[in-house]
């Protein structure tokens, strides 16, 4: 049985580039829900029911801080702005090392994925400190993910549907199997690296063709759906990613 201490809970912003952390968090929740439609027709003597769309929506709370101009102040810009978060992370085990393997919830890659900040409260108790409270709506899925960090040459684990490079010395990393990253895979780069690096599929391919993604700078991504034989449709390419 796998369990997650709330000491190493984290929410983050601008996962993509340079991450950020949410200063003063302490709680953080994401309810799923699925709509019910009702399909009870004139004659039924008990109701019937069908499943409509899938959606989420959550909130979180902590200490208020307006100095922190990365993270609360990232959030009070979407709001006013009335913008999607795209890069926000809800980690139920985060960790800053370069080589670790974290857990997390957060919005599925693309433009119209996100979380929309609904409200944002401030509050302050006579024998307390001022509070933020923050509630959201999503757009587009949620994903529960694991994200592996490679900072070395090596194999990336199977299963696992995020890797980040975060190494700036040359990585070389390798994929056996796509197949066993059925569905949507995404990798990039989070550091700028002195040369390049490669990513080679032994055993299926990126797009059908090729099977080595060359990452030339900070910030280049790629995300792919892997089909059940391996192949590869890429999803997007950020930063232009070489596919050779």
């Amino acid at each position: 049985m796998a369990t997650f201490n709330g000491r190493k809970a984290r929410i983050t912003v601008n996962s993509q580039t340079d991450e950020a952390i949410i200063s003063e968090m302490s709680d953080w929740s994401i309810n799923r829900k699925a709509a019910e439609i009702d399909t009870t027709s004139f004659g039924d003597g008990w109701s019937k029911s069908d499943v409509g769309m899938l959606s989420y929506s959550g909130s979180f709370k902590g200490s208020f801080d307006p100095t922190d101009t990365t993270g609360q102040g990232v959030l009070k810009t979407a709001f006013e702005d009335g913008t999607l978060v795209n890069d926000i992370r809800f980690y139920l085990e985060h960790s800053t090392a370069t080589d670790a393997t974290v857990r997390c919830m957060s919005p599925d890659f693309g433009d119209s994925s996100g979380v929309r900040i609904t409200s944002m409260d401030v509050s302050i108790d006579k024998n307390g400190v001022g509070q933020l409270s923050v509630s959201f709506s999503g757009s587009g899925p949620v994903r529960e993910q694991a994200i592996e960090r490679i900072k070395e040459t090596g194999a990336i684990t199977a299963g696992i549907p995020v890797v980040e490079l975060t190494a700036a010395a040359t990585t070389a990393a390798a994929i056996s199997t796509a197949v066993a990253h059925k569905g949507r895979f995404a990798i990039l780069a989070t550091v700028q690296p002195t040369s390049t690096h490669t990513v080679t599929i032994t055993t299926g391919s990126w797009d059908g063709t090729n099977q080595i993604a060359t990452f030339a700078d900070k910030g280049d991504m790629l995300v792919v759906d892997f089909d059940a034989a391996g192949k590869g449709t890429v999803f997007q390419n950020i930063g232009a990613v070489a596919l050779s």
